[in-house]
């Protein structure tokens, strides 16, 4: 250990250790103390440790600038990599020792290549990351799998936990727990050692596309929760890998280069928060670094993050691993914290070694790593009780999925219930169920790595057909929901003929762009023409196509649909019809045809529905300016009849002068 005095220094004053922060014991002692750079060897293995002063050398007091103590009392000493290498004997295999001294008796057998084989994986597993076996040293492989929702990667006969923010929703621990103890068992049963989870970034942009899998934005809801499934995982003898340390909770760097300029107040309270939780509850194993990069140091060369943050602050000794190519310098991420590079070993063997000959890198900095990783394998009885499960046994059981429905139940939050809610249908209702998600194409994962596929998924539409019964017509259609195809839905108009007379009328669709465009307030998009006999109703639809709402950009040199509110107005032009005919509904309504079949909008004449378009699909509101368009076809009317009225004097003038 060392100590750095400023000006005030003490002449005489002990090194004391204590394991309750009550009982001290001196393991070092001096009266003459000179000050400046002091250092001291000295052997303990205590909790806590501090300078006891006895004699001042100023009238200033102790002012001490760096207390160092190297090594933790939960890693191996800092010897090895100097042996002869593994011979088959092995000595900590079954070994009733500490851990700490196991660990000290494989680091002083093996030599350099054999450790820096723990330091990188070895990319040729079936697995999805895997640490190569040193079988001369006994050391089995460390097979890792993808894992927040989980057991992920394809590897079926599993059970889809709901997400993580369907988890942080149930404010239940214990429940996450047994979700993790679940998840713990079936990563067990396939022969993974490490789980590549839970995920505990906070959600600071909806754009980042891994939202679905952390628990949420607020840090100390993140921080119990990830403990809580961390130690369901660990209680089955698998390693928790906990995600991402820190700040990656974006995909879009204002600084390019993923890089991100973050206090340190907000990296203590809130990137770091969940992470230190997490390990003062329930010690993970391992943490991965991540791609991003904090004020421009790489995640995994962020010796505050990873040194400090979390081996300092928070008192863990597990081990960090780099996400897959994060590693963007062998030997700046393993002096900044990381331990083990994936997925694959590329360089670092021969930037380690060379660097350690040329004297930039410590043996004393790899031997750490290593011991590190040995100590969380002796913890988790990877010597002693190898995992004898395998990818292809199928793991998921009626409990586990029992346990995976009660926390998709418990965290799904109703927000508003007007009195529709429960349902207790008596067999006269039908049920409509609408986007692709109800049917074939339902998600249960955000993509990518934590993807899960379940052994028995089913679809909403069969949920809802299961639960309503025989008895209630359930019908679906899948929609349209990313606002780039013709949309499957038509405007309409039911025109009635209301008179004694047959006439013909001309049904005619506008189309109206949002405020902020340039284009004509209505466009016509359609037309029918329909003759009628008295009492005699149709109805008149328009399709709408995608082009139909979209206007010719200069600048994209393409169509393009601008977000915003579309009006769709369905109007009239008459053509020839007596005076009492008026062709018009009673109802303005939208409702949903079964079977694919279009939206009809029934409405009368000034009546009008508007289509709000925001990017992603189509909607019918009412129109807020419904009472002009109402004055306007009552003005409209009144001109009718007095057209009419001057048609019927013209008539009777033209009889006259034929009499005449």
């Amino acid at each position: 250990m060392g100590i750095s005095w400023e000006a005030a220094y003490a002449t005489a004053f002990q090194i004391q250790v204590s394991n309750d922060n009550a009982t001290w014991t001196t393991i070092y002692s001096t009266t003459t103390g000179a000050g400046g750079n002091e250092t001291f060897t000295v052997s303990a293995t205590d909790r806590y440790i501090r300078m006891y002063g006895t004699v001042r050398a100023t009238q200033s007091g102790y002012s001490i600038f760096e207390f160092d103590v190297y090594g933790l009392t939960t890693t191996a000493p800092l010897t090895g990599g100097n042996g002869n290498g593994g011979n088959g004997t092995c000595p900590w295999v079954g070994s009733t020792a500490p851990v700490a001294q196991r660990v000290r008796q494989v680091l002083t057998t093996m030599d350099q290549s054999e450790e820096f084989t723990l330091l990188s994986g070895d990319g040729g597993s079936s697995y999805i990351g895997q640490v190569a076996a040193i079988p001369n040293l006994c050391i089995p492989a460390i097979n890792m799998e993808d894992g927040p929702n989980g057991v992920g990667d394809g590897t079926g006969g599993v059970t889809a936990f709901p997400d993580g923010e369907n988890a942080a929703a149930t404010w239940d621990p214990s429940l996450i727990q047994q979700e993790g103890a679940a998840m713990g068992a079936e990563f067990a049963g396939k022969g993974v050692n490490v789980s590549l989870g839970p995920t505990t970034n906070l959600v600071r942009d909806p754009r980042w596309g891994r939202t679905y899998e952390t628990y949420g934005e607020d840090p100390y809801l993140a921080g119990q929760i990830t403990a809580a499934e961390a130690e369901g995982l660990q209680s089955q003898g698998v390693m928790a890998m906990v995600k991402h340390a820190a700040a990656y909770d974006q995909e879009q760097y204002p600084n390019g280069n993923n890089d991100e300029t973050i206090s340190q107040q907000a990296l203590e309270e809130l990137y770091l928060a969940p992470f230190q939780a997490a390990i003062d509850q329930a010690a993970p194993a391992s943490v991965v670094c991540s791609y991003a990069v904090i004020n421009g140091n790489a995640s995994c060369q962020n010796g505050g993050i990873l040194q400090k943050g979390l081996d300092d602050q928070a008192n863990w000794g597990g081990f960090v691993t780099s996400d897959w190519g994060a590693d963007y310098n062998n030997v700046a991420s393993v002096e900044g914290g990381m331990d083990i590079r994936m997925p694959f070993p590329g360089s670092i063997a021969s930037d380690l070694s060379a660097a350690i000959s040329n004297g930039t890198l410590s043996q004393y900095t790899v031997n750490e790593a290593v011991g590190r990783i040995l100590t969380q394998m002796f913890a988790f009885g990877m010597f002693d009780n190898p995992q004898a499960g395998s990818l292809s046994t199928t793991v998921t059981t009626a409990a586990h999925q029992q346990t995976a429905l009660q926390l998709g139940e418990e965290g799904t939050v109703l927000l508003k219930n007007n009195g529709i809610l429960p349902l207790n249908p008596n067999g006269t209702e039908s049920i409509a169920v609408i986007g692709t998600d109800g049917g074939a194409g339902v998600e249960i994962a955000g993509g990518g790595s934590g993807t899960v596929i379940g052994s028995n998924t089913i679809w909403p539409l069969t949920g809802i057909q299961d639960a309503a019964g025989q008895n209630v017509k359930v019908t679906y259609t899948a929609g349209d929901d990313n606002g780039t195809t013709d949309i499957p839905q038509a405007v309409a108009a039911t025109v009635t003929d209301t008179g004694s007379v047959a006439g013909a009328d001309v049904a005619q669709m506008y189309v109206g762009d949002p405020a902020a465009s340039q284009d004509p307030p209505q466009q016509l998009r359609g037309f029918r023409r329909v003759t009628l006999n008295p009492g005699q109703s149709a109805t008149v639809s328009f399709p709408l196509t995608i082009h139909d709402l979209a206007s010719w950009s200069p600048a994209a040199s393409a169509w393009e649909v601008q977000a915003g509110a579309h009006r769709a107005r369905a109007s009239r032009w008459p053509t020839q019809r007596s005076a009492r005919t008026s062709p018009r509904t009673r109802v303005c309504q939208a409702r949903r045809l079964s079977g694919g079949q279009p939206l009809r909008l029934q409405q009368p004449q000034g009546c009008r529905c508007v289509l709000r378009h925001a990017g992603a699909g189509l909607r019918l509101v009412p129109d807020p300016h419904l009472h002009r368009h109402r004055a306007a076809a009552r003005h409209h009317h009144r001109l009718e009849r007095d057209d009419l009225r001057f048609r019927q004097h013209a008539r009777d003038l033209h009889r006259d002068r034929d009499r005449d």
